[in-house]
């Protein structure tokens, strides 16, 4: 998993970068916090593998799961 995280890090400072973020470009996040909070994404969509979820429920889930991290990242874009 670590490796996608990485890839998916690189490519998310990447469009920050192309976007002109100004909360990357003043320090207010940084590469750290890219590679956690897409750690975190990453482990929230293996809960639904650990639990054992039926289909419709880990469908559900992980829908409000991208709801909330897409939501959350509009602070920085």
């Amino acid at each position: 998993m670590e490796g996608l995280v990485k890839i998916d890090a690189e490519a998310t400072r990447r469009f920050l970068v192309n976007l002109g973020s100004e909360s990357y470009r003043t320090g207010r996040i940084n590469d750290e916090f890219i590679h956690v909070v897409c750690s975190g994404f990453y482990a929230g969509l293996f809960e639904v593998v650990v639990h054992d979820m039926p289909r419709e429920a880990a469908e559900g889930y992980i829908r409000e799961l991208r709801s909330f991290y897409n939501n959350g990242w509009k602070e920085y874009f």
